[in-house]
Parts: C-alpha cells; sequence; structure tokens
C-alpha cells in the first residue's frame, strides 16, 4: 500500500513493500534486498532513507520506494539475462542498479540525466554502492572458503551520461539495435512519447508517467502502413523527419501518478555509446555472442590450409572462416553490436510468445481474483460478527440507562415521600452493582450525556434512523440464533420481539414497595435483573469466541 511501505531499515522497507502488495516476484524482491536506499538519499535525509516518501534537495529527486517496486513489477525483468535497459531522468540512480543487479553482468545499463550536478550526485552513490557490494562478496567468499569465478565477481554495467532523454539519436550508438527496457522517470507529455518510444526494440517494454497516468507501452514488432501512436501505431523518424517505418504498440494504464516534467530544455544531442565487443569483453556479452564468436575463432586457427577460391560443388563444405586471419576477425566483431547472432523473429513467432505470456498472466490474475474473493468473504463474516456485537452492546445500554432514569425517579419519590424500607434499599443497592454504578447521583447530567453519545454512535454503526432512539433498540434472548432482520428475521416478529424484551425489563426494574409489603417480590425482580445481566455476559463471551475464530480463519488465509 502507497506511503505506507516504509521501514527502519531497507530489510523492513523490503518487508512492508511485499506485505502491501507492490511487489511480488522473487526478483524484484532480491534486487530490493541488495541495493540499500541509503546510499542514494539526498544529503541531509539519512535519516528518512526507508521511509516510503519521496525526496528532494535542490535538483536532486528521489521517489519513494512503491513508485519503483509498480515500475519494476510492470518492467518484467529477467534475472541474469542479456537484456539492455535505459533509463531516461535516471536521477541518483537507485533504479538503474536495482535493474543492474536483477540482470546481472550479461546485460547494458545506461542512464541519461540532464542536470550535471545529480549525474555527479548519481556517479558517489553508485561507487559507495560498489564499494559495500564488493566488500560483501568478499566476505561470502571468505566465509564459504570457496574460489569464485572472475565472472560471478564482474559487477554489472552502468553508464550515465549527462544529456536530454528527449534528444536521444535513434540512429546512433547503441540506440540502433534498440533497448529492451526504458523507463522514464519524469512526466512525459503526450506529444514527446514517440521520442521515446522510437528507442524501443521489438518485444521491448517502455514503463513512464504519460498525462499523470503511470503507463505500460509494448512494442509489438514491425508492421506494414503508416499509422499514428493514438491508433496503436509509432512513427520513427530519420535524419530527414520522414516518417520511415510504423511498429505497433500496445499502451496499458498501470495507475494515477504525479511527476514532475520531463524538460525538453537545454536541447542536448545525446547519443547513447555503443558497447562494442573486445576480447577482455568477451564474458560480458550475450550466451548466442559469445558462441558464435568461439566458433569462428577457432574455425579461423584451423590447420588446414586453404586452397585458392575455386567453383566447388554443393557436397562440398568449405571453411571460409579459415581465409582471413585471426587478428582481422577480432578487428571485424569489434564493429558487430551484441544482437548480431541472434535470429530474427518473425512476427508470428512473437505474437506466439506474446500469447503465451498473456495466458501466464491470465492465470495469475485468475489465482488473484479467487484469493480477493475469498478475503472478503472472510471480512463479510468478520462485519457481521461486529455488528452484532454492537447491538448487543446497544441493548445493554439502554438498559442501564432505564436503570438510571428509574433509580432517579425511585430517589425523588423516597425524597418526597420522606423515607425508604430497608429492603427496598438493598434492591437498589444490588441494581446500582449490576448496571456498573450507574444509578448512583453521582453520574450526573455528564454520565447521562456520554451514555447518550455512545448510544449514537452504536446506532451509527448498527445502521440504525435516530428517529428510532427509543423504539426496537433491545434484542430478545431469541436472536441468539439469529442477527436481527437482516439474517431472516421478518420486520413484524422483530418488533414482537423488541416489545417482549420491554415488557421483561420493565418487570425487571426495582419498584416502590407500598407500607407493610414484604421484601420478597423485590429480592424476585432483582434475581430476574440478574439472570438478564449473566445472559448478556454470556452473549458477550460467545460473540468474542466468534470474532477469535473469524480472526484465525482470516490469519490462515
Amino acid at each position: 500500500m502507497a506511503w505506507r511501505s516504509g521501514g527502519s531499515n531497507n530489510d523492513e522497507m523490503v518487508d512492508n513493500l511485499k506485505r502491501f502488495g507492490v511487489i511480488s516476484t522473487e526478483t524484484v524482491e532480491r534486487g530490493f534486498r541488495t541495493v540499500d536506499r541509503r546510499f542514494f538519499v539526498p544529503k541531509g535525509n539519512e535519516e528518512s532513507a526507508h521511509s516510503d516518501q519521496p525526496l528532494k534537495v535542490g535538483n536532486v529527486h528521489l521517489s519513494a520506494p512503491h513508485i519503483y517496486g509498480s515500475a519494476l513489477e510492470a518492467l518484467e525483468l529477467t534475472e541474469n539475462s542479456s537484456l539492455s535497459f535505459l533509463n531516461v531522468g535516471s536521477g541518483t540512480g537507485y533504479l538503474s542498479c536495482i535493474v543492474a543487479e536483477i540482470l546481472g553482468s550479461k546485460s547494458v545499463n545506461f542512464g541519461v540525466e540532464i542536470h550535471e550536478d545529480v549525474v555527479k550526485h548519481c556517479q558517489d552513490a553508485v561507487g559507495k554502492w560498489r564499494s559495500a557490494r564488493q566488500k560483501r562478496a568478499c566476505g561470502k567468499r571468505q566465509s564459504n572458503s570457496e574460489s569464485t569465478s572472475t565472472e560471478n565477481d564482474a559487477g554489472p554495467h552502468l553508464h550515465f551520461i549527462h544529456g536530454n532523454g528527449l534528444n536521444v539519436s535513434a540512429s546512433a550508438g547503441e540506440s540502433i539495435v534498440g533497448f529492451d527496457r526504458i523507463y522514464v522517470g519524469a512526466a512525459l507529455e503526450r506529444s514527446d512519447l514517440p521520442k521515446i518510444s522510437k528507442l524501443l526494440c521489438p518485444g521491448g517494454i517502455l514503463i513512464g508517467p504519460v498525462d499523470d497516468e503511470l503507463t505500460k507501452i509494448v512494442r509489438i514488432g514491425p508492421l506494414e502502413g503508416n499509422n499514428n501512436l493514438a491508433t496503436g501505431q509509432r512513427y520513427s523518424e530519420n535524419e530527414d523527419g520522414i516518417e520511415a517505418r510504423a511498429s505497433e504498440f500496445t499502451q496499458q494504464v498501470l495507475s494515477g501518478v504525479r511527476f514532475a516534467p520531463l524538460l525538453s530544455y537545454p536541447v542536448l544531442e545525446t547519443v547513447i555509446p555503443a558497447r562494442g565487443w573486445a576480447p577482455d569483453r568477451h564474458r560480458y556479452f550475450p550466451d548466442t555472442f559469445q558462441k558464435a564468436t568461439m566458433e569462428l575463432l577457432m574455425c579461423s586457427n584451423s590447420k588446414c590450409v586453404q586452397p585458392p577460391p575455386q567453383p566447388k560443388k554443393p557436397s562440398d563444405f568449405l571453411n571460409t572462416a579459415a581465409l582471413l586471419p585471426r587478428v582481422m576477425w577480432i578487428e571485424i566483431l569489434s564493429f558487430t553490436h551484441r544482437k548480431w547472432f541472434e535470429p530474427e523473429q518473425t512476427e508470428t513467432e512473437y505474437l506466439k510468445q506474446r500469447l503465451l505470456e498473456e495466458q501466464t498472466n491470465a492465470a495469475k490474475a485468475e489465482q488473484a481474483r479467487v484469493e480477493a474473493e475469498a478475503r472478503c468473504h472472510v471480512a463479510e463474516r468478520e462485519r457481521d460478527v461486529y455488528r452484532l456485537l454492537a447491538r448487543r452492546w446497544q441493548s445493554r445500554l439502554h438498559l442501564i440507562l432505564q436503570q438510571q432514569r428509574l433509580a432517579a425517579s425511585t430517589s425523588s419519590t423516597h425524597s418526597s415521600a420522606g423515607a425508604v424500607s430497608s429492603s427496598h434499599d438493598v434492591a437498589v443497592q444490588e441494581n446500582s452493582s449490576i448496571g456498573g454504578s450507574l444509578a448512583d447521583d453521582s453520574l450526573g447530567e455528564d454520565g447521562t450525556v456520554a451514555l447518550l453519545g455512545l448510544g449514537a454512535m452504536l446506532r451509527q454503526i448498527t445502521g440504525e434512523e435516530e428517529s428510532g432512539i427509543d423504539q426496537n433498540l433491545l434484542l430478545s434472548d431469541g436472536h441468539d440464533s439469529g442477527e436481527g432482520s437482516d439474517n431472516g428475521i421478518g420486520d413484524s416478529e422483530e418488533e414482537e420481539a423488541m416489545d417482549t424484551d420491554d415488557a421483561a425489563i420493565y418487570e425487571a426494574q426495582p419498584r416502590r414497595l407500598p407500607q407493610g409489603t414484604s421484601s420478597t417480590k423485590g429480592a424476585e425482580n432483582n434475581s430476574v435483573m440478574m439472570g438478564s445481566e449473566e445472559q448478556v455476559n454470556e452473549e458477550e463471551g460467545r460473540m468474542s469466541r466468534e470474532i477469535r475464530a473469524v480472526s484465525m480463519s482470516s490469519d490462515d488465509l
């Protein structure tokens, strides 16, 4: 739940994010636990590092954890993959580090920030986080006393650039092949959306605020025809600004948000540098690239002397890789991009993949619906139990009020008569003790007003009208097996039961005995009242057991 997912430390913050349903996947949870938010907060806000709120000092702004949690879940990140990520408006670099930790060392991770001081703060924060990460890795190696490969020790790729996200070139650098995932950390106008969405590769996902709505955009793939983004198509522009191709996009609104706008000035031409291949960076490239490069270089070292090119029969094979020396192949490979050896998916293949993903998401949504219905059922049971308990307390309250009024009238009668029999005094004292000493004169008008206020509150809980303050307020003994008219008892039956209760309570009230009458009848009345009070206490005990049972079932769910 937004704004309630903070904690006193990073682990407690993540526990609350998971508790309130902001994050649900283990991948995102591990990313949050590995990257401590305290390294990235603006200076002077260290005490609020793990609170679920945005922090801002000058140009340095850090969004609330629940915003990042929702965005990371929507990005559909694959752990230890070769996905490429672009963070437009990277800010402190907190989200970029979480994504880099999830994707692993074979991914590429770029951030674009328009403020130079924010870039400096980001680089310092990432440096502190890397140092802490290395110390933690060294401690794990020493505790396990096992050798760890250099590849596992390699930190994730992170590169932050001073530039304008709205002016990123789509025809140079890493943008040529596009990005698999893009996050925009500032509010986009819908007219500026194509400037960012054109950087997506087929199958890519973009998450960002568009017109105060956190929006998820998925590129389906290149299609024929021209249209605009409003109808599900997007444009990419060549250097002359001419619409060169169109691709279909799907859009989904995740939630309503409020972000600062993405600045369009100053205009800074920004190029995301391509991460070229080199022998020392070979382990950071995708598995397909590593396998193809290894086979190519092994063939180039073949001892077989190749004859001059001659026409060959179709059945003969030619090792073309051996026609060039290994050094030449290394130079050629340095000009290739990381997806060079990945086969391109056809539109049909990609749609089949998306269909499987949608079926998986539909199954998860159905499971979530079933769980929500079960929680709703438990909540309804709790509501009914508490409503019945409120009615029981309402009946008891009016019983006490009638005892108070009767005691007051009896006291005034005694004062006018001038004397009270000893047996009647004993009955009044017993009834006063049962009613919680409310019949005592010390209660006064303030106590009466307080009790009437409590009665009004209970009427509001049970949904009764204020006009019925003195009518139908007592529940009969037969109500133990039901919950009033809402649980199968008709209005006429309920009114009859209420009248029966009124008569019983009237009979239970102490009356002034005439002169010469024994106190036996007064003792009987007192026994009736005590029996009624004991019955109310038994009902309260039963209701408490029902509430505990409902609470236990809610916890089990």
